[in-house]
């Protein structure tokens, strides 16, 4: 067994977790922005909590499960030997970090383990791509080149 790179997991894991977060206080901060300017002053708070309470949750799963097929794919490219591996670590790390995010600091649970379960499920798929794209297709080259 080869030996696993751990910097091409843990990194890729931890940007995975502060772009999902980022996201998410983004959209919030952009939504308030546009009531202030609608408002011509101090935005109403309530619809500042309203809408990061209905709307947050969404965009942590939708992002977690975009995020983290962009990273396994990326990882999974960089390392030759166990892509799948790797890629499926990336996520399973990322769905750690952010179901503790979860745990620590939101009420929607729920919504943080399913992104967690996409997390996992869209990290293989997105390993299993990077696997399939940095595959050469050489020996197809080769059938062609002795014809």
């Amino acid at each position: 067994m080869d030996k696993l790179n751990y910097k091409r997991i843990v990194i890729p894991a931890a940007i995975i977790v502060i772009a999902i977060i980022t996201a998410v206080n983004l959209v919030i901060f952009g939504y308030a922005l546009f009531l202030g300017f609608q408002a011509r002053g101090a935005p109403d708070p309530q619809l500042i909590t309203t809408f990061a309470a209905s709307y947050a949750p969404v965009i942590t799963v939708v992002s977690s499960i975009l995020l983290t097929f962009l990273a396994c794919l990326w990882t999974s490219r960089k390392v030759s030997n166990q892509a799948v591996l790797h890629g499926l670590l990336v996520a399973v790390l990322g769905a750690l970090l952010i179901i503790l995010y979860g745990i620590i600091f939101s009420q929607a649970i729920w919504h943080d383990l399913w992104a967690g379960l996409g997390m996992i499920l869209f990290g293989y798929l997105g390993a299993r791509t990077g696997q399939y794209l940095s595959s050469s297709p050489s020996s197809s080259n080769d059938a062609e080149s002795q014809d």
